[in-house]
């Protein structure tokens, strides 16, 4: 609620008051952008835009999808936390590489990285967390020196593999986590043993 339409360089976005930059799949997918980012000067704007059609081309936003269903059916999982954590900088990293490639202007892109931290960073932290269930790719603040490191001191040649490998193993420890029950509660351990007892005690 209270997106609006808009047109950015030729690109169609749905405008809103915090959320985003984001790319947010389904049918069809969208660029939700802030509307402190609608007056950026072009530059900034375009790598924006860049930044969320290399996130909707490579179905991001659909793979984060299915491993936010996973953490909202099994919330008590560490391990699906972790991985849900280390999935979003995998592919924010890649993502700013595939940027870089195209429009190679590490600078530009570091300023535009820092201004979206820090309008972030002014936000409520309660509501944070509910704009990154809303649009799971929204940036993270907490991630912006590994995704500066990265684009600064790491070669990309090989990273796009990589990425790909660490989500096939997140994806596959998603599934074995799916096939753990959740924990009893306290009270259902207690019945159990009770019943247990009964039984034993009857034999």
């Amino acid at each position: 609620t209270g997106l609006r339409s808009a047109m950015v360089g030729g690109t169609a976005v749905l405008v809103s008051e915090d959320i985003g930059p984001s790319a947010v799949g389904g049918n069809p997918a969208a660029i939700v952008m802030p509307r402190w980012a609608m007056a950026l000067d072009e530059s900034l704007r375009s790598l924006v835009i860049r930044h969320e059609q290399e996130h909707l081309s490579s179905r991001d936003p659909t793979l984060l999808t299915v491993v936010l269903c996973l953490l909202v059916l099994m919330p008590w999982h560490p391990v699906l936390w972790w991985s849900w954590r280390r999935l979003r900088l995998a592919i924010e990293i890649d993502c700013d590489a595939r940027v870089l490639r195209s429009q190679p202007n590490p600078k530009l892109y570091g300023q535009l990285l820092l201004l979206v931290s820090h309008h972030r960073s002014r936000i409520p932290r309660g509501q944070r967390v509910t704009m990154s269930l809303a649009a799971p790719l929204s940036p993270q603040a907490s991630q912006l020196k590994q995704r500066i490191d990265a684009m600064t001191t790491q070669p990309t040649r090989h990273k796009r593999s990589m990425v790909a490998a660490l989500t096939v193993g997140i994806v596959g420890a998603c599934i074995l986590i799916a096939a753990v029950p959740a924990p009893r509660s306290k009270a259902a351990y207690s019945a159990g043993s009770s019943l247990e007892y009964r039984w034993v005690t009857r034999q």
